[in-house]
């Protein structure tokens, strides 16, 4: 007889997910064990008892003292003969009631209406075999034309897996295998075939909790002292139960194949969902300006805002320190550079103080002043810093408190210049919707999707939660500004190679340098403009002249470098204050009928 795959008759759909950005912490077991092999081998003899014979190799992960078998009796009239042992030979009975059982013995109890078998030992980090011997009486029922084994040789008890499963059944008077007919019901992976004198049934990769269930038909002559009768025919009967189990299983490896193809098929749907979402909201505006040079400012914004536009809606600290240089060029900050005194280091120190000026500022800029002097209003406050110690604890303190909020209202000014495409927003949200959608499916349907769909569906909601970043893209306003920002940063990079007629006026230079801050080219235009113009030219600038003219300066464009090391301070001092506030910054640390059905544990 052909090979006939097993039935499956129930299953447990198990999956783990650590599926592609979603990953949670499971406590580990300080120990373990699986079922590397189970062995068993059963002979059912003519007086329709079975001997059974299991061979059980666990494979431990840890220390272990006492392992369990269970076997409900449905299906027979009694057990005996019960035996326990390993690789070192049999276990003996135990005589106390010592639990578990000392090592090398076993006890044996009534569980309700079955028998559960206890036996300890010594076992740490190792394989081990133990082997479990019974005899079942009046397992086999003879019927009028036919004899019928119907056993499940591993029940749904077990929750631990086993890697390779063998079960050898044997049967009395030495039968041709074509006067054997069997079926099995259990995991699909299961293949049973009829033998000489028996049958085989093997499974690899048995799921815990799985069982194994085994119905062999045989001519009744060969148990003639079988005790189990029943005065009707039964061949017609179990031939039309297992065929429709059959035509069942057949669907359900359909299904599956479907469900496969749906694993394969869901992540490219939604891929080529995600690309088309992509394509059509989320891809960036081709810039109108031309690429080239910019030698005036793109925008009227602020160098803040710029920052959000440049970093495609996030504020850094060095926003902050573009924002404080602008309010000093408009006249509400005076900065002033002093020297510091000490025989060993020299510490220069920068006094930003607030002047008398009044007038319209944004909510952020009145934020930053809140954040450097304690409240807006203080004309009078002064705040030092030092090039050695940054910013007073005090001011530190406040800007690592606030610096969340005052980004917050730079992005909410920000806002009104539209630099940002509100449809791709939305196409970006609707992506981590259908990613949310796709990953609960998975988790919470996977008995019913079946592994395959719900791995499918898990990776597939992976793509559109990743994916949903990019959707965002800039308006076209946005992305013209940028590209003339990018040609402003291209022309503060190398305007020193330029002739010096063709630069802007030096009063310029003053407006310039606070967009250079958030561009990230400071340094290299206060470089250029120390070696371009003469102090004399830069003291026409009124912020530039507070650092040419300052004390301590040497040589054409000396005061300048008082301007980088200020920069640098503040931006330093403002990254490592904002960096606990979360807004950026620096670093901070078919069956079932048959009788039996084994389960056990081990400990």
């Amino acid at each position: 007889m052909s090979r006939a795959p097993i039935v499956p008759r129930g299953r447990t759909v198990a999956w783990l997910v650590g599926v592609l950005g979603l990953l949670l912490a499971v406590p580990v077991s300080a120990k373990s064990f699986v079922f590397s092999r189970v062995a068993i081998d059963a002979t059912v003899w003519a007086t329709g008892s079975m001997q059974v014979v299991e061979a059980r190799t666990y494979r431990f992960d840890g220390s272990f003292s006492w392992a369990s078998y269970r076997l409900p009796l449905k299906g027979a009239s009694r057990i005996q003969g019960i035996r326990v042992g390993d690789e070192n030979g049999p276990y003996a009975a135990a005589t106390t009631g010592v639990d578990p059982p000392r090592p090398g013995t076993f006890r044996v109890t009534q569980d309700g209406d079955a028998v559960l078998i206890r036996w300890g030992f010594r076992a740490a980090d190792e394989s081990r075999t133990f082997t479990i011997a019974y005899v079942l009486d009046d397992v086999v029922t003879v019927y009028t034309d036919v004899a019928e084994l119907y056993w499940k040789f591993i029940g749904t008890g077990w929750d631990r897996s086993s890697e390779d499963v063998q079960i050898t059944v044997r049967l009395p008077g030495r039968l041709p295998a074509d006067q054997i007919r069997v079926w099995a019901h259990g995991p699909p992976q299961g293949e049973v075939r009829p033998a000489a004198g028996g049958a085989v049934l093997t499974v690899k990769n048995l799921p815990a909790e799985t069982m194994v269930e085994g119905r062999i038909v045989f001519p009744r002559e060969v148990v003639p002292q079988a005790r189990n009768r029943r005065a009707e025919a039964a061949l017609q009967r179990i031939v039309n139960e297992e065929t429709v189990w059959a035509e069942r299983a057949n669907r359900a490896r359909f299904r599956d194949r479907l469900l496969l193809g749906a694993a394969a098929g869901l992540p490219l749907l939604a891929f080529l969902l995600w690309s088309r979402l992509y394509l059509r909201f989320g891809r960036e505006h081709r810039p109108g300006p031309p690429e080239g040079y910019y030698r005036e400012l793109p925008g009227d914004y602020s160098p803040a805002e710029m920052g959000v536009l440049w970093r495609f809606g996030s504020v850094q600290p060095a926003d902050y320190v573009a924002t404080i240089l602008d309010l000093a060029r408009r006249g509400f900050l005076k900065i002033e550079t002093k020297a510091g005194g000490g025989l060993l280091f020299r510490d220069e120190a920068y006094t930003v103080t607030r002047t008398e000026k009044t007038g319209w500022m944004r909510p952020f800029e009145t934020e930053a002043l809140a954040m450097l002097f304690g409240h807006e209003e203080q004309p009078d406050g002064t705040v030092t810093i030092s090039r050695r110690k940054g910013l007073p604890s005090e001011a530190k303190t406040r800007i690592g408190r606030r610096f969340s909020k005052w980004a917050s209202q730079v992005k909410a000014t920000a806002e009104a210049q539209r630099f940002f495409d509100d449809r791709s927003a939305r196409m970006s949200g609707l992506s981590v919707t259908l990613g949310l959608v796709l990953i609960a499916a998975a988790w919470f349907g996977g008995g019913a999707l079946g592994l395959p769909a719900a791995i499918g569906s898990g990776i597939s909601g992976v793509i559109m939660l990743l994916g949903s970043p990019a959707m965002r893209r800039r308006s076209q306003r946005g992305a013209d500004d940028l590209q003339q920002w990018k040609g402003f940063r291209r022309f503060l990079l190398d305007f020193s190679q330029m002739p010096k007629a063709e630069l802007p006026a030096v009063v310029l230079w003053e407006h310039y340098l606070v967009y250079a801050i958030p561009l990230g080219v400071a340094d290299r235009v206060i470089e250029q403009l120390g070696k371009i113009y003469t102090s004399e030219e830069l003291a026409r600038a009124p912020s530039l002249s507070v650092w040419t003219g300052s004390s301590g300066s040497s040589g054409t464009g000396g005061g300048l470098a008082s301007l980088a090391s200020f920069t640098t301070v503040l931006s330093s001092a403002t990254s490592s204050a904002s960096s606990g506030s979360g807004g950026g910054g620096g670093f901070s640390g078919g069956g079932g009928g048959g009788g039996g059905g084994s389960g056990g544990s081990a400990g």
